[in-house]
């Protein structure tokens, strides 16, 4: 069942649904403000669509489409705006100094993954070491055992 919406309707939905459609609007845009304009921008629609003679037939409409729209727009604008800002000349700079850095980056990731595989093979190789260390450290102790052992036996005669 709809009914239509007055002016009353749309002023407590907004004292409602204000804050939680900025939160809405703001996952899209990331900029309070910009997404509180986005939000009031909605409801100044609806409120001029029903001053118009236009029927509103559910406040809801503009928790999902509008509002998405409004903030894709917005989004849009900031990022052509940004783009104006910096003038083509300048963004293919950025794009080209962003892909340096990316093609950097993969080449320490790089560097660092074969930096980890020397080291895990020095420590393999470390630690065979230290055994063979210790092998010939544990035969000379059995040597010495057996020669004080073979003294003792000439002392004890």
């Amino acid at each position: 069942m709809t009914r239509e919406i007055c002016y009353t309707d749309i002023d407590e939905s907004f004292r409602c649904y204000y804050r939680p459609l900025c939160l809405y609007a703001l996952h899209y845009v990331h900029d309070t403000d910009e997404a509180e304009d986005i939000v009031q921008d909605c409801f100044m629609l609806l409120w001029e669509r029903l001053s118009q003679g236009g029927v509103v037939l559910d406040v809801r409409q503009i928790r999902t489409d509008k509002l998405k729209s409004a903030a894709t727009d917005a989004a849009t604008v900031i990022a052509s705006g940004v783009g104006s800002l910096f003038g083509s000349g300048k963004m293919k700079k950025l794009e080209q100094s962003n892909e340096e850095l990316r093609q950097e980056i993969a080449k320490r990731d790089k560097g660092i993954d074969d930096l980890k595989a020397q080291m895990q093979l020095m420590q393999e190789q470390h630690g065979k070491q230290i055994r063979n260390l210790q092998g010939i450290h544990n035969r000379e102790l059995e040597a010495r055992d057996k020669e004080i052992s073979r003294l003792n036996i000439l002392l004890e005669k």
